[in-house]
């Protein structure tokens, strides 16, 4: 009821009705997680993988500006791994805290 393309695809139209939800306590988590997707490393570097290859194979016939924005996602996804591999080393490294007194 509440993912369009749901509605869409089983033919429910909202248009001039009153929706009542019922345990609308778990409303907002439900809205969440309809549009939200959860990413990992592994996705990141194939993603990389995949638009670098791209790139390196059409490069002779894309636009100087195509590439300038192929060139800005890698840099973003360069990013994202940095951050995951930041992430994962700090968590798998003691902290201080962690350290018997």
């Amino acid at each position: 009821l509440l993912h369009a393309g749901t509605r869409e695809a089983i033919g429910i139209k909202l248009s001039g009705n009153v929706v009542i939800i019922d345990e609308a306590h778990n409303l907002l988590d439900t809205i969440s997680s309809i549009h939200s997707v959860d990413i990992n490393y592994n996705h990141i570097k194939k993603s990389f993988s995949q638009l670098q290859q791209y790139r390196d194979r059409y490069r002779s016939r894309l636009k100087a500006k195509n590439i300038m924005y192929i060139d800005q996602i890698l840099y973003i996804l360069t990013s994202f791994l940095k951050l995951f591999q930041t992430c994962t080393h700090s968590s798998t490294t003691p902290q201080e805290s962690d350290q018997p007194e």
